[in-house]
């Protein structure tokens, strides 16, 4: 046990960019955990009803503020996954050497668990002080727009035992992660042996067709238009489509990209890489692009509801921006995750013929595809709910949404692209 502690130890500083833009991202999204946990218990914001509107069946002045906390906590949470499952998909080198050294799957388990544990001790005094630092922020705002007073560096007991509660809970969730992810890898392996050596298996009858996640995903939005009032019907149409998008994406795009290639991009190679890297990212990150989705649609239930009181709408456009920035992090940690199969990638095109304005001009390509990608899902809905509404502060939402996601392809666009100088001055990765 103590030499799997060092080599974990060891280990835990190698790829120190990615791991300090893990700690920091988990971090901030402990610290977003905690902050709406104050915000959920704390009783200076019990807002008097005035009986204007309801959502999910309580005066909207009670059950706002707790409900955008809880829905902010799920959110953290299944972010928070997302980390340590793209976290873990880097270790695979690790794993091999742990098991040719004849190390059993509970100790792999084991390593794998302390380094996110290593990730979690770093992100923890970090994540405090973020707490301390924007909490009074946080909290002068709350009070300016819901014109209520208390202490700004107010501090619920609640919340208190709840953070603890967190950190628990991200334990357990990182020890279930470590040996899933183990356990899983193997059983793969196993059922890949049998296959070689048998007929498919019969699970691979039961595969849906491209088209059923289309249907999926554009179903509900033929009954939001007679829903819209109707907050908890609204949000289980929401949460349908949103299974439908990430379906679409994991199975139907891949398909589409194929049937593209055959058909129409034989003769446009740069294209077609440029296609085939999108579908690959977009691929990646669809878990990120879910939460992307709910979020988007979600806020925009939630201020059609809150649309007569204006210190509510004040929170859940302040959530909004938590929410984007939050994924722009998530984002960037998966890039960076990435680099080194896209130098790899990048440096293989250039090998074989491509210069690096061919490959710019492909990249270019590429992010257009993936800013037409990113966007078309989540506005399909946007402009539904807002036609159903018709309240025009939700294009408020909708722009925000656009200019986000170009911005966020921009920034990733500049990492792909400082990779390309590396490799035309004839330098490595990592130096």
């Amino acid at each position: 046990m103590k030499g799997l502690i060092e080599f974990a130890r060891i280990n835990g500083h190698v790829y120190k960019k990615q791991n300090r833009l893990f700690s920091f991202v988990l971090a901030f999204c402990s610290f977003i955990l905690v902050q709406y946990f104050n915000m959920a218990y704390n009783p200076y914001l019990n807002i008097q009803s005035d009986g204007k509107i309801m959502f999910m069946g309580v005066d909207i002045n009670n059950i706002l503020i707790p409900a955008i906390s809880m829905f902010m906590v799920i959110l953290m949470f299944f972010v928070i996954m997302i980390l340590c499952q793209t976290f873990l998909n880097r270790k695979n080198l690790e794993e091999v050497i742990l098991s040719l050294g004849g190390v059993g799957l509970n100790k792999i388990a084991m390593y794998l668990f302390l380094q996110l544990f290593f990730m979690l001790i770093k992100a923890i005094p970090l994540g405090i002080v973020l707490f301390l630092v924007f909490n009074p922020i946080f909290n002068f705002f709350v009070c300016e727009v819901l014109h209520v007073t208390y202490p700004l560096w107010y501090v619920s007991s609640t919340a208190s035992w709840l953070s603890i509660v967190v950190i628990i809970t991200l334990l357990l969730s990182m020890i279930i992660t470590s040996t899933g992810y183990v356990y899983r890898h193997e059983l793969i392996q196993l059922l890949e042996i049998l296959n070689k050596k048998n007929k498919p298996l019969p699970v691979s009858h039961l595969r849906m067709p491209s088209l059923f996640y289309v249907i999926i995903f554009l179903l509900p939005a033929f009954a939001i238009p007679s829903l819209i009032n109707e907050s908890r019907s609204m949000i289980l149409m929401l949460l349908i489509a949103m299974i439908g998008y990430r379906s679409m994406i994991k199975k139907t795009l891949p398909k589409l990209f194929v049937y593209l290639r055959l058909h129409f991009l034989q003769r446009h190679p740069l294209i077609s890489m440029a296609f085939s890297q999108a579908t690959m990212f977009m691929q990646q990150i669809s878990g990120v692009l879910a939460a992307q989705f709910i979020s988007v649609n979600i806020i925009m239930v939630l201020l059609h509801s809150a649309r007569y009181n204006q210190g509510l709408l004040l929170i859940c456009g302040m959530t909004y921006i938590i929410l984007m920035i939050t994924i722009f992090l998530t984002m960037i940690y998966k890039n960076v995750e990435n680099e080194s199969y896209y130098f790899k990638t990048y440096q293989t095109i250039y090998h074989l013929g491509y210069s690096i304005k061919e490959i710019s001009k492909m990249m270019r390509y590429e992010f257009i595809f993936m800013l037409v990608l990113f966007e078309i899902g989540p506005m399909i809905y946007a402009g539904v709910i807002l036609q159903s509404s018709g309240y025009i502060g939700l294009l408020g939402v909708m722009l925000i949404f656009l200019l986000f996601n170009g911005f966020v392809l921009m920034i990733l666009y500049h990492q792909r692209n400082s990779l390309l100088t590396k490799i035309q001055n004839g330098g490595e990765l990592y130096e």
